[in-house]
This record gives C-alpha cells, sequence and structure tokens, in this order.
C-alpha cells in the first residue's frame, strides 16, 4: 500500500457542490468522438487534490486523494479549489457509457497501463499495486482482461504482442497492424492505438509518420483515434531504463508535436498523453521516468472517458448536461 504523499496545493473546505452521480445520464459519441477540450489562454496545467463530490463512489474519492490532472484558470478560479475542468466518471457513469459498446485498445506498453488504467475505473478499482515490470505488466493486463470480460466484454485490449509484429511497434511496420485492428475492428465503436517510441530507433519522428501513413492507409479510414507518446522524466531506478530515457526523452517533445501536427492535417482523432503526464511533477507520479503510477493510469482512462461520452440529461437544480 502506498500511502498518499501528493500535498494539497489547493485545499478546498467545501465539498463539490456539483455531483453528477445518479442526477446526469451519458451517452456514447461514435467517432470522430468530441474534440480535443481547447485549453484557455493563461491556464495552468496542474495536478491537484481535493475533497470529493457528495456520492462520489470509490473511484472518484480515490481520484481526488490520489489527485487527478487539471487546468487551472488564474483569473476564473485565482483560489485554484474550482470544479475540475475535466469530469472524473464513477465506475456506473463509465459503465453507462461504454458497457454496451465496442472500444478497442492496441499498442505498446503505455496503452497496456492506459487499458489497465480505463479497466481500473469501469470495475471500480482503485488498486495501489505499481507496476514493477514489462512481466508484472503483462500479468495485471490479463487479470484486467478476465474482470472487464464478465461486465464490459466490448472492452478490449488486442494486437499488441510485442512477440508478433503487430501493434507494439517493436519489428517490422504498422501494416500488420492496420490489417489486425480492421479485421478485429469491423464492428468497433472506437479504436485507439497508442505506438511510436519503439519505431523510433528505426528512424526517428519521419519513420512514425510514415508509419501511420501506412497505418490508416491500411485501415481504410480515419477512424482510429491515435494516442500520442508520454513525456519522459529522469528515471530513478534501473540504468538500462536511464540510457534508454536520454535517447527517447531527447526526441519526445519533437515527435508529440510532429504527430499531433500530421494528425491535424489528416483529419485524425488525436489523444494527447503528454500534457497530462508532463503535468505530473510529485515523485510518485512515475517509477522509471517513463511507465506512470496506477493513479496516472486511471486519469488517463478518465481522459478517454472525456473524450466518447457526454451528458444528455440533467436532473436536479443547477446541474448542466
Amino acid at each position: 500500500p502506498n500511502p498518499n504523499p501528493n500535498p494539497n496545493p489547493n485545499p478546498n473546505p467545501n465539498p463539490n457542490p456539483n455531483p453528477s452521480n445518479g442526477t446526469i445520464q451519458w451517452q456514447f459519441v461514435p467517432s470522430p468522438h468530441l474534440p480535443p477540450r481547447p485549453r484557455p489562454e493563461g491556464a495552468i496545467e496542474a495536478w491537484t487534490t481535493g475533497p470529493p463530490p457528495e456520492g462520489a463512489d470509490r473511484i472518484q474519492i480515490a481520484a481526488y486523494r490520489e489527485g487527478y490532472y487539471d487546468w487551472i484558470d488564474p483569473e476564473a478560479d485565482p483560489e485554484g479549489d474550482g470544479e475540475p475542468v475535466f469530469h472524473i466518471f464513477s465506475k456506473r457513469e463509465a459503465r453507462q457509457c461504454l458497457c454496451d459498446k465496442t472500444v478497442i485498445l492496441a499498442g505498446d506498453s503505455f496503452s497496456i497501463q492506459t487499458y489497465i488504467g480505463l479497466g481500473d475505473v469501469l470495475l471500480g478499482s482503485a488498486s495501489e499495486q505499481e507496476i514493477r515490470h514489462s512481466t508484472h505488466r503483462r500479468k495485471i493486463l490479463r487479470r484486467r482482461r478476465e474482470a472487464i470480460m464478465r461486465s464490459c466484454p466490448g472492452i478490449r485490449f488486442t494486437c499488441s504482442s510485442r512477440y508478433d509484429g503487430t501493434c507494439y511497434g517493436d519489428t517490422g511496420g504498422l501494416k500488420r497492424c492496420g490489417q489486425c485492428l480492421r479485421e478485429k475492428g469491423k464492428e468497433a465503436d472506437a479504436i485507439i492505438l497508442g505506438t511510436a517510441i519503439h519505431i523510433i530507433p528505426r528512424g526517428g519522428s519521419e519513420r512514425v509518420l510514415a508509419e501511420m501513413k501506412v497505418f490508416y492507409d491500411t485501415m481504410g479510414d480515419n477512424k482510429a483515434m491515435w494516442m500520442s507518446n508520454p513525456h519522459f522524466r529522469e528515471a530513478r531506478e534501473r540504468a538500462q531504463q536511464k540510457e534508454a530515457l536520454v535517447e527517447y526523452g531527447g526526441v519526445a517533445e519533437k515527435l508529440f508535436n510532429s504527430v499531433q501536427d500530421f494528425a491535424a492535417t489528416e483529419a485524425i482523432p488525436f489523444f494527447d498523453i503528454m500534457s497530462p503526464t508532463k503535468a505530473c511533477a510529485w515523485q510518485n507520479c512515475t517509477s522509471d521516468g517513463a511507465h506512470r503510477s496506477r493513479f496516472v493510469n486511471r486519469m488517463k482512462g478518465q481522459l478517454i472517458l472525456n473524450r466518447v461520452c457526454q451528458p444528455v440529461e440533467a436532473r436536479g437544480p443547477g446541474l448542466k448536461a
């Protein structure tokens, strides 16, 4: 167990007065889903903590206690204690939006951990069991898949074995990834792919862009949302990891900008995990400088929900749909 070491820089003695549990209905937004929310000029990206809303469930309480990603507008919210910009979904809300849909995630280890984070939200699990290495990651992935299949069988992680040259990006190109997702995602309501870091050594950002074009040409449409690379911090543990971060960290920002520009030009839905991972500066945000802690991965799952779900009905006073 990892007691919460995160300070609360924006203490708010009053519970969030605008809860949504049980009052607002949520529905899925088909591809290309909701556009990224524009960040207000002057708004500060930050991770913060605070009191949960009244009626919050376990997953929401954990988010407010452990930390969540937010934009704080110094003019509109000088105390930094207003409502979160991004909705923090309860287990019920997340299931209401997604559990009758087919949503496929694929890609590398960062995508695996994003799927685990989304799974935590759907299962109402605020686990503090951190992912220590690749073997442990696969073990937790297998357990999450099995648990999700029992309640939300359409939420899948597939086409991503690091040994078969598909979407993990470790070997070969992304044509086979496109073929796999085209076949397995025929009836999918959403596809989210995140893979780039393992392609970089074979040709840098230019190779990643070339493989993106191959992937989307193979898919035959732009339905799949492309998930960005994360931010890289100095590793505190394994020497091998430190050496890799020197290589990857130097190109992370360039890669992110190049892929974001390419996605905008080609009208490809783009999911940014660079910004929230870069903004998380607490010591417990990451143990190896690249892969994130469980609470950060749950926030990535929350950000996915903010892109594919929208409220459709308000039943309480002062609530906005």
